[in-house]
C-alpha cells in the first residue's frame, strides 16, 4: 500500500477549533426535534379535554361564581367578562354574553333542564364531552327556539320513559359540562339578562 494512501486512511475531520467532528450535536438536535413535534401533537390532542376540565375547576370550586357550586346545579357569572371583574368561567373573546354554567353527572338519574321564554334575545346552551372536548348537544336560539321548554338530559343507554311536555337530549357520556350563554347588549342589560339566566334550572327527574 502506497505512503499516500495510508495517510488519507489516518486523516481524521476536523473541526474549526482543530478537535476531531463528532455526530453528537446533529443526534441532540435530532432528539430535541422529534421530542417537540410529540409534545405539539400531545398537546394538539389533549388540549380540548383540559380545557374542558378547566371549565369544570372553575365551576365547582366557585372560581366562575363567588362561591362553589354543587355538581348538576346551576351556576350564573355575575357579570360580562371584563377587565374588572373578579370571577370568571374562563379566559373567552365574548364580551356580549352572560355565561352559566354546570357539572353534570348523570350516574344518579336523568335531570330536566328548564328553560324560561327567552323572547327575541339569543341564547345558546352547549353541552361538551369531556373524553373528546366536542359539543354533542345544544339547546337554544338556533337548535330549538326561543320558547320556554323542558328538557330530559339522559345518559347512554337510557330507556326509561320521556315525561310528556319534555324533550329528550340523549348525551353521550355521563359526565359533561352545560355551558350557557345569554346576549347582553350592553351594561344596563346585564340585570335583565342575569334574571333571566337564573332562571335556567336543573332538577333531578322526579323532584319537580
Amino acid at each position: 500500500m502506497s505512503e499516500d494512501k495510508v495517510k488519507k486512511q489516518k486523516t481524521v475531520k476536523l473541526n474549526k477549533k482543530g478537535r476531531p467532528k463528532t455526530h453528537h450535536l446533529r443526534v441532540f438536535f435530532l432528539c430535541l426535534l422529534a421530542a417537540l413535534v410529540v409534545v405539539t401533537f400531545g398537546y394538539i390532542y389533549l388540549q380540548p379535554t383540559l380545557a374542558i376540565n378547566g371549565f369544570k375547576r372553575s365551576i365547582i370550586s366557585g372560581k366562575a361564581t363567588g362561591s362553589p357550586v354543587p355538581v348538576n346545579t346551576m351556576a350564573t357569572v355575575p357579570d360580562i367578562a371584563s377587565p374588572g371583574t373578579t370571577t370568571t368561567v374562563m379566559t373567552t373573546g365574548n364580551q356580549d354574553t352572560l355565561y352559566s354554567g354546570a357539572w353534570l353527572d348523570l350516574r344518579q338519574g336523568p335531570l330536566v333542564l328548564t328553560v324560561p321564554d327567552m323572547g327575541d334575545r339569543y341564547y345558546a346552551i352547549q353541552f361538551s364531552n369531556p373524553k373528546d372536548g366536542r359539543a354533542s348537544n345544544y339547546v337554544g336560539s338556533r337548535a330549538t327556539g326561543n320558547k320556554a321548554g323542558t328538557y330530559l338530559l339522559t345518559g347512554p343507554g337510557y330507556s326509561g320513559d320521556v315525561p310528556t311536555g319534555m324533550t329528550q337530549v340523549s348525551m353521550p357520556n355521563n359526565q359533561m359540562l352545560l355551558l350557557a350563554r345569554v346576549y347582553v347588549a350592553d351594561e344596563a342589560d346585564v340585570p335583565a339578562v342575569r334574571a333571566l339566566s337564573e332562571q335556567i334550572t336543573l332538577t333531578p327527574l322526579g323532584t319537580q
